[in-house]
């Protein structure tokens, strides 16, 4: 997987989120919520990789905080076809 920065640009896909879970149901429903304000839900596993996601999203923060454009930094992921 690759991660790119494109925000909320115009001619951009949305942004990532990323959705853990073993609810097949609840991950729907929040995946609607998540279109809702404008993300693309991102299927990142069961509740057991969940932990995983705090470290990333600190990780998200200090590039966002710490590079020049400020907090305007987003993520979103693609597949490389190599």
């Amino acid at each position: 997987m690759k991660s790119t920065s494109c925000g909320f640009a115009e001619g951009c896909a949305p942004s990532h989120m990323l959705v853990n879970g073993d609810d097949a149901d609840a991950k729907d429903a929040v995946g609607v919520t998540i279109r809702d304000i404008g993300f693309e839900p991102l299927a990142a596993g069961g509740l057991c990789t969940a932990r995983f996601v705090e470290p990333f999203a600190m990780v998200t923060a200090k590039l966002a905080y710490g590079q020049p454009g400020g907090p305007a930094l987003t993520y979103s992921f693609e597949k490389l076809h190599c």
